[in-house]
């Protein structure tokens, strides 16, 4: 199973990254009923878990938001292979974007 790993830097407070992490992806499952859905997200301080099925596909990982950093890490299907380059940038791009960068 083909995994990635992405950390975020940004400049927010501990607590505000978390709450802007928290509501991504119910956000996105609603704004992607068509291809993103079966959501299940639970939180333990600032980790989180995740799993979901993303056009038929299903996603699994992590979420540790610390001081000055996301890390986000993923299992992918094997079938989403040739696509890992691209998950990961889009990932990146959009979680960079959520925290503001760094």
């Amino acid at each position: 199973m083909p995994k990635i790993e992405i950390q975020i830097p940004h400049v927010l407070t501990q607590s505000e990254a978390l709450t802007r992490v928290q509501k991504c992806l119910p956000e996105l499952a609603a704004q992607n009923t068509d291809r993103i859905s079966q959501v299940v997200e639970t939180w333990s301080g600032n980790t989180g878990t995740f799993q979901f099925n993303a056009s038929g596909f299903l996603i699994t990982g992590s979420v540790d938001v610390c001081e000055s950093f996301v890390l986000i890490k993923g299992n992918l299907p094997l079938m989403a292979l040739p696509f890992k380059g691209q998950i990961e940038s889009t990932i990146k791009q959009k979680a960079e974007a959520l925290l503001g960068g760094k």
